[in-house]
């Protein structure tokens, strides 16, 4: 993470989103991405991958073999 980024106020970049009233950023909690800028929300990891916080894309977090990985609802 950028370090200060919790002081940073505006538009949230890929990995956060900015939650409804507020523009102070937010990182992306484990089971959902951002690939955008500037979101309200993050989008849930499909099923067959995973994803730790603060991720701007799932195609990097396959699910292991031998793991079950489903889309977790947010």
């Amino acid at each position: 993470a950028e370090p200060g980024l919790r002081a940073r106020r505006g538009p949230s970049p890929r990995g956060h989103f900015c939650p409804r009233g507020t523009s102070l950023p937010q990182p992306c909690p484990a089971g959902s991405y951002s690939y955008l800028t500037g979101q309200a929300s993050c989008f849930p990891c499909p099923t067959g991958y995973y994803c730790p916080e603060n991720v701007t894309h799932y195609s990097r977090h396959p699910c292991p073999a031998g793991f079950y990985c489903p889309e977790v609802s947010a």
